[in-house]
């Protein structure tokens, strides 16, 4: 017996365990990781960058990342960081700000942090305009990645990363990376001499 087709839709997943397979090979070692970092930096305008590595008792240093560039706005966060792959750089290839070509590659922001440790706190502070009123005020972002949450088996849509969202009529604008967690201390000399014979 043969019964009559019906009709279905079907969709793509992506399993956690990619971010990982992506992170390793996007990402070779922490001080590529760094410079991506700062890339994205540049990337949104900023005029300055502070870079803090913090050693710990056990295991990688804490890495802090902050810079005085244009932030993100809640839906650019949830537009380009969130979304794995995005054409951003591509559709717009040159900064709002002060026009610079833009220098970051493959949208690996995420990946970077995911390689410098296992947790992540994302506060980013943008300028917005009501539309009805015209009125500017300042939108502040803060989340919470764990990245050990990205389980293999479990499909990445289905994570969900806790934050807040808030909105202020005065405030800068910028990005605050704070990133700890790595099981391991790759920051030596051995380290980076390996980044300058990639370099050369």
């Amino acid at each position: 017996m043969t019964t009559v087709g019906q009709k279905a839709t079907f969709k793509f997943a992506v399993d956690s365990a990619l971010l990982s397979e992506l992170g390793e090979k996007l990402v070779s070692t922490v001080h590529v990781a760094l410079t991506e970092l700062i890339k994205n930096a540049y990337d949104a305008d900023a005029t300055n960058v502070d870079v803090s590595i913090i050693p710990e008792l056990v295991g990688a240093p804490r890495i802090v990342v902050v810079d005085n560039g244009i932030g993100m706005a809640v839906d650019d966060v949830r537009r380009f960081w969130m979304k794995i792959g995005t054409a951003n750089k591509i559709d717009a290839p040159v900064s709002k700000r002060f026009g610079r070509l833009k220098t970051g590659s493959k949208g690996i922001g995420r990946f970077a942090c995911r390689r410098l440790g296992a947790n992540l706190d994302l506060t980013t502070c943008a300028k917005i305009k009501d539309n009805k009123t015209g009125r500017q005020s300042y939108q502040t972002t803060r989340i919470n990645f764990r990245w050990d949450k990205f389980e293999p088996g479990i499909d990445v849509e289905d994570v969900k990363s806790s934050g807040t969202i808030e909105i202020s009529s005065k405030g800068k604008t910028g990005t605050r990376l704070e990133i700890w967690g790595g099981v391991q201390d790759e920051w030596q000399v051995r380290g980076f001499n390996y980044l300058q014979r990639r370099a050369n």
